[in-house]
């Protein structure tokens, strides 16, 4: 069984009723198990503006499964996974809704996560919070799937929130997807005026079983992620001799060469590079209290490649970090 899966989709026009292609994520065990990205016939016209946006033209999805059997195919996919991500869910699952809608097609609810609500906490004070720039944060850019394929950003976005600690259960939703608005007035609900599918009714519902598996599966031993989180930081801090700790950005509480005498106090070696054998990278403040994103920071950027090829570098902010020496006595 799936445990998440991402979804994004692409519209032939500005509706927002149909789908000509939908991008599909796997994860599982933190890890992104496949992608894919489907084109789907939508059956209706296509406008030059939604062409412009994902490049697909009518031509290539005319031979393609039309929704009904592309939604046979995946239905069970997507209702089994414990949870369902997507970038700006709100858009799209009423995308979602809506063509289920119009082909008569009734389900229940959905558990949602926005990655776009974790890439604000992943990666704070972006200029935007849009695909292209969360994917270039990411290092994607090169990958074409990831140009193409939303689904496959917002998969790594929700792996880096469990890799950084990041309580995702805090963003769980369920919108339900077979409610619709009522007719402004009743001229419009009897008018012969082929219109659109009403939009959805976002109504949020109890989560809470949904809430529990997921809360299951992201624990070890029974102590939640962001309390594992902590302990990390903890750990570390109590125990800095040999560790390799590098530094980054501009600090707020203290000079870097003041802090790094008192790594060196602690037993922690500083080192100016970033490699896999570092152990801990301390995020100056000052550029992020001042909005300027920290990740910009060429060595954040190496830290998550390098966690991404299996390294298992802790980072952490200057105020994590020197309240943890607090808390576990290395400082008074």
């Amino acid at each position: 069984m799936t445990l998440f899966l991402a979804f994004d989709v692409q519209t032939p026009n500005g509706a927002n009723d149909r789908i000509c292609a939908m991008g599909l994520s796997w994860i599982q065990d933190k890890v992104i198990q496949k992608s894919e990205r489907i084109l789907v016939n939508p059956q209706c016209s296509f406008d030059e503006k939604n062409i412009a946006m994902h490049h697909i033209r009518p031509e290539d999805a005319e031979r393609e499964p039309a929704f009904e059997a592309f939604w046979k195919r995946y239905r069970t996919e997507f209702l089994s996974a414990n949870l369902i991500l997507a970038h700006h869910a709100e858009r799209a699952v009423s995308v979602l809704s809506k063509t289920l809608l119009a082909y008569n097609l009734h389900e229940d609810p959905l558990t949602v996560v926005d990655t776009q609500d974790l890439a604000k906490v992943c990666f704070p004070g972006l200029p935007s919070y849009k695909l292209n720039i969360v994917r270039d944060v990411l290092k994607l850019e090169d990958r074409p799937d990831a140009l193409q394929n939303g689904s496959l950003v917002s998969a790594e976005i929700f792996c880096e929130a469990l890799r950084q600690g990041i309580n995702v259960l805090e963003y769980v939703k369920s919108y339900a997807l077979d409610r619709i608005r009522d007719p402004k007035s009743k001229a419009e609900a009897h008018s012969k005026t082929v219109s659109p599918a009403p939009a959805p009714v976002f109504q949020k519902v109890d989560a809470t079983k949904a809430q529990s598996e997921i809360s299951a599966y992201l624990t070890r031993n029974g102590t939640p992620v962001e309390a594992v989180y902590q302990k990390k930081i903890d750990d570390t801090a109590a125990h800095l001799k040999a560790k390799n700790v590098c530094l980054a950005g501009n600090f707020v509480t203290c000079q870097k060469s003041e802090l790094s005498t008192l790594i060196a106090k602690l037993g922690g070696l500083v080192k100016s590079g970033l490699n896999k054998k570092t152990h801990l990278l301390i995020l100056g403040q000052k550029d992020a209290d001042a909005g300027i994103h920290p990740l910009y920071n060429q060595k954040t950027q190496d830290a998550l490649l390098l966690n991404r090829e299996g390294a298992q570098i802790l980072v952490v902010l200057e105020s994590d970090f020197l309240s943890a020496l607090q808390r576990t006595g290395a400082i008074g």
